[in-house]
């Protein structure tokens, strides 16, 4: 116990002393001028930088060095290397023999740059390898371990394209090992740009080991990284744990962007708040950037995933389903049409720089709203091929079945819809319910073919961005309520020229028999653009007459702006001459169709369901001269209009003539 007691004693005593001699000895030898050579010396046969520092000072406990103001002078093509103060922590037994030995360097307010090049990664500065001294050296730079404090960094991507600077602060690290050996490392640090991040790893002999945290990183800060005309914004989380040679490193990667903002023009945007989470395996080979084995989280689809990042960034989805409603917001192709319905896909290929699909995708019941409470629907398969996708199968409005041709092409620019349609004997009540018209306004079997295009992701309705070829019939037909004749007859009576025989052709007249609103039929080959449907050849057929129009309807509320003629036959001819000169309608059978006698109409306006009619007075007044021969009628014309029985006179030869003399 006491021999214990006295080996303590002793003990305590060499360290005491050896603490006084510290006190002594080491603020000499940091007075020393030889040190301060030593010190500069070394960092120069190391790094091949001259070593410039302000007060070389001294500490006790712990034994250290306090370099103030260190820098590595840059030479051409090099970052600065700088720091407020180096803190040499001291091996003790050299001290007690009068050498420095360092096993600890802490750096404080540093500023250190580092790299990524074709070539790897480079450190802020190159150590070399010790070259065996001619002589014993008083300062021995082999350090243990490294610390970094309150320090700024800055990782310089010299791959990316614009080269882009990543600007770390309140950077805390610690590097352990052999500057030209195994180096193990941990760091904390938050990014200027936004974001925090932690990281640790190990690098043995071009051996990367990374593993990384990055919390709340802003993505607009990565504008190089994206496909050009692609952007990023809001905050992003990744976890990677990253292993292999530095210019081939791969690992588990883990990403939550649901708070991130993506915009990718015409082909892809993800709003802040919407669902986007990615795992898989990240794969870094030189320029080239790879996801494999991955998983896609995005609004309500889940799909395995694979991603290359070259020269042409690419993505495949190996399958997954997902309902429409909503993805308006995420595909602008869709942007205002309303979908709803399931889409599905086995095996997609998305290419994004140029846009490109190649794969089957399945439409189950996709409905694009129509009128209120209606919808076109469609179930098919549609097969991308590059540039466009295209499929056919039954579509379905207003419980019609209308085969259809549907693509949307040019998909890396200016994405395009079209549209292929034929039927025959469809229910056209249904179908223009459908459309918005009133129930029971039309009935009879129709026949259409159209080819029609439309712009996608654009700011007009599809409505008003459809174009194209419609060709339509419905034969027999009838629209309750609906005669352009009695329209005709009615704007007559309107002209004072016409009214003393037009004028009183309402209910009970000679002509009411002839305001049915049955047709025969009803055609004619429209090109839609613009929100109408301009035709130069629609043509109503009725038992006794027939209209032929030219012009516009517009689409969303059928509003007409025509211009034709009305054809009169046989009987309404013969009812009207039989009112010209009796009063009373003819009552012999009529030659169905045997004569014609045209009434222009300078325009027909109103709605499909509700026309009007305008006839000009000079159509107006040839029209009722064909009729008036004289006697009571001729006198009631010239008292409507002074002066009409001298211009009937006038216009008997040059307009009817002949035909009163036939009549006659």
């Amino acid at each position: 116990m006491k021999l214990a007691l006295r080996l303590l004693l002793g003990l305590a005593a060499l360290l005491v002393l050896a603490v006084i001699a510290l006190a002594i000895a080491l603020p000499r030898l940091a007075q020393r001028p030889e040190v301060r050579d030593e010190i500069a010396r070394a960092a120069l046969e190391r790094t091949g930088r001259e070593l410039r520092f302000g007060e070389l000072d001294a500490g006790i406990l712990p034994p250290r060095l306090i370099v103030a103001s260190p820098e590595l002078i840059a030479r051409e093509g090099e970052a600065p290397l700088r720091a407020d103060r180096i803190s040499l922590s001291l091996a003790l037994l050299p001290l007690l023999a009068g050498r420095i030995g360092v096993d600890t360097v802490t750096l404080e307010g540093a500023d250190l740059t580092f790299a990524r090049t074709p070539n790897g990664f480079e450190l802020p500065v190159q150590i070399a390898a010790a070259e065996t001294p001619e002589a014993e050296s008083s300062v021995d730079l082999t350090v243990g371990e490294v610390r970094v404090s309150d320090s700024r960094v800055a990782l310089a991507d010299r791959i990316a394209v614009p080269e882009t600077v990543w600007q770390l602060e309140d950077v805390a690290a610690r590097a352990s090992g052999s500057l030209t050996g195994r180096i193990t490392f941990d760091a904390e640090a938050k990014l200027a740009s936004g974001g925090e991040l932690a990281a640790s790893g190990k690098l043995d002999d071009g051996e990367l080991g990374l593993q990384v945290k990055l919390a709340g990183f802003a993505l607009a800060a990565a504008k190089a990284y994206f496909p050009e005309d692609a952007a990023g914004a809001g905050e992003a989380d990744f976890e990677l744990d990253l292993s292999g040679p530095t210019d081939a490193l791969a690992g588990p990667l883990s990403g939550n962007l649901d708070a991130a903002q993506l915009d990718f023009g015409d082909s892809f945007r993800k709003p802040a708040g919407e669902t986007l989470r990615i795992t898989g395996t990240l794969a870094l080979r030189g320029d080239d950037i790879a996801l494999e084995d991955g998983s896609l989280a995005l609004r309500d689809l889940e799909t395995p995933l694979a991603v290359t990042m070259a020269d042409k960034t690419s993505a495949t989805l190996a399958g997954g389903s997902l309902e429409l409603a909503g993805w308006d917001a995420i595909l602008p192709a869709l942007e205002g049409l309303g979908l709803t319905g399931k889409l599905s896909f086995e095996r997609l290929a998305v290419g994004m720089d140029p846009l490109s699909l190649r794969g089957t995708i399945g439409l189950d019941e996709v409905a694009l709203p129509l009128a209120e409470g209606q919808n076109a629907v469609v179930s098919m398969k549609l097969e991308g091929s590059g540039d466009a996708i295209r499929g056919s199968g039954p579509l379905t409005i207003g419980g019609q079945k209308i085969e259809l041709a549907l693509g949307v092409t040019r998909l890396s620019r200016d994405m395009q819809l079209t549209l292929n349609a034929r039927a025959k004997d469809l229910d056209s009540g249904a179908v223009a319910t459908a459309f918005g018209a009133p129930k029971d306004s039309l009935s009879g079997p129709l026949d259409l073919d159209a080819k029609l295009a439309a712009p996608l992701g654009g700011e007009a309705a599809l409505v008003d961005a459809l174009s194209g070829p419609l060709t339509l019939e419905i034969a027999p037909g009838r629209m309750p309520g609906v005669s352009l004749f009695r329209n005709a007859i009615d704007a007559l009576g309107g002209v004072a020229s016409a009214a003393a025989l037009f004028g009183k052709q309402g209910a009970g007249s000679t002509l009411e028999k002839f305001y049915e609103d049955e047709f025969e039929s009803l055609g004619g080959t429209f090109t839609l653009g613009g929100g109408k449907a301009t035709t130069d050849d629609l043509a109503l057929l009725y038992r006794d007459y027939r209209v032929d129009l030219t012009g516009d309807v517009a689409l969303a509320d059928t509003a007409l702006d025509l211009e034709g003629t009305l054809t009169i036959y046989e009987a309404i001819d013969q009812a009207i001459a039989g009112a010209a000169t009796t009063g009373e309608a003819a009552t012999a059978a009529p030659t169905p169709r045997a004569v014609k006698r045209e009434l222009p109409l300078a325009h027909v306006g109103g709605t499909a369901n509700a026309p009007s009619v305008s006839i000009s007075p000079k159509a107006a007044l040839a029209f009722t001269t064909a009729y008036l021969g004289g006697g009571k009628l001729r006198e009631k014309l010239d008292e409507s209009v002074p002066g009409a029985g001298d211009v009937l006179d006038a216009l008997g030869g040059f307009l009817g003539g002949k035909k009163k003399e036939e009549s006659e």
